[in-house]
């Protein structure tokens, strides 16, 4: 390879060399042409570059801003939200009970991209008696399901299989195994014999 690029230099060299009138005025075009090329790609990439900046730092100062109106508490849940019904940001969300109300926020320590932080963070609150129950979706890859109403509308959020066990710590009452095995010990109490 390296024998190649020499022979090619030297060619090159005996060109100019033989016809400096012709290649000499060739090579400077060349290279004035590609040093202008090279700068506006460089301007561009270094003008990207300021505008994802800026975009981070101001995502990073309107979730402080957020952050700072709603009172969280200190000890709270982290749980993963991957999918679902509901317009919060897909990620780690801060989690915790209060007054029988869930309440979700994102979870960001560090934001290093941009985030469409003005429609995807926000308070989420989903009062207890909506929740119809949260459960282990088999087909799903055990992930974790809370399916709620609210004003006649249903949700579902789709949660880490890991977040089943904090669910299952803060709403026993709403898991959907203990509502089926409570059910059936009712009916059986129930049945007459």
């Amino acid at each position: 390879m390296r024998s190649a690029i020499i022979i090619i230099l030297l060619l090159l060299l005996l060109l100019i060399i033989e016809y400096p009138t012709i290649f000499l005025p060739l090579i400077v075009s060349i290279g004035g042409i590609l040093f202008i090329i090279i700068k506006r790609t460089s301007n561009k990439i270094a003008r990207e570059e300021q505008a994802i900046s800026q975009s981070i730092e101001e995502s990073s100062n309107i979730y402080k801003k957020i952050k700072s109106e709603i009172d969280i508490p200190i000890e709270t849940r982290i749980v993963y939200y991957k999918d679902g019904d509901v317009g919060i940001l897909k990620g780690s969300l801060q989690l915790w009970l209060k007054d029988g109300v869930l309440h979700f926020f994102p979870f960001i320590p560090v934001i290093n991209k941009p985030i469409d932080i003005r429609n995807k963070v926000y308070l989420l609150k989903i009062n207890v008696r909506d929740i119809e129950y949260f459960s282990r979706e088999e087909s799903r890859g055990r992930d974790t399901i809370l399916k709620y109403s609210h004003k006649g509308q249903d949700y579902l959020m789709i949660f880490s299989n890991k977040d089943y066990r904090i669910f299952k710590e803060i709403i026993p009452d709403k898991d959907f195994d203990f509502s089926q095995e409570e059910d059936k010990v009712v009916k059986l109490v129930s049945n007459d014999r």
